[in-house]
């Protein structure tokens, strides 16, 4: 019978799933400008297409910055695409996680981000300051009667820290967040 690996074994895997799955989702929403994909461009072209047909563009000079009318509705439909991903990427990164509750421990005030529970369970520890700045995250791995915990840094440190200001915000939101958890104030 082979023997079951332990959290500290198995955590390096998981946290790097969890990476991953932020890494693609985070970048993303914070990006000023989106990258579509091969099939969108298809799809706003043949859009274009459709409409070049339809109607007739006898529109001449400048036209939305000096461009085309035929050129103005395909960035039209362009920033209408980047805004539909942005807003499914926007949901599955908020209902990525299950919860976020305050709680304190040796290393102080913490918001955990709770992604997952029972046997196993995983999430994010956001150490913050008074003020509700981020001064340390941690990655918990905890199945039953055994667990593990890593100290984030670097791109990884930098990538939570994203994360956090966009679950709450901003820091100030983090600082009430917190307060209001100490004082009875939210039920989270």
């Amino acid at each position: 019978m082979q023997e079951q690996k332990t959290c500290v074994e198995l955590i390096g895997n998981h946290l790097a799933s969890r990476l991953n799955d932020l890494d693609e989702m985070v970048p993303f929403l914070r990006a000023e400008d989106i990258e579509i994909g091969e099939f969108d461009a298809f799809k706003i072209t043949a859009h274009v297409r459709m409409l070049d047909e339809r109607y007739s563009y006898d529109v001449h000079g400048d036209f939305a910055g000096g461009h085309s009318a035929r050129e103005f509705i395909a960035m039209e439909i362009c920033d209408e695409v980047a805004d539909v991903h942005r807003d499914n990427q926007l949901d599955d990164f908020h209902s990525y996680g299950l919860c976020a509750d305050a709680k304190k421990d040796d290393h102080g005030a913490y918001i955990e981000w709770q992604l997952s529970f029972g046997g196993p369970a995983d999430g994010f520890r956001f150490y913050i300051t008074a003020d509700g700045q981020p001064h340390r995250i941690t990655y918990y791995y905890h199945d039953w009667f055994d667990g593990a915990e890593r100290v984030l840094s670097g791109d990884d440190l930098e990538l939570l820290r994203d994360a956090f200001v966009m679950m709450f915000g901003d820091d100030s939101y983090a600082a009430e967040f917190w307060g209001d958890q100490m004082e009875g104030r939210h039920n989270g």
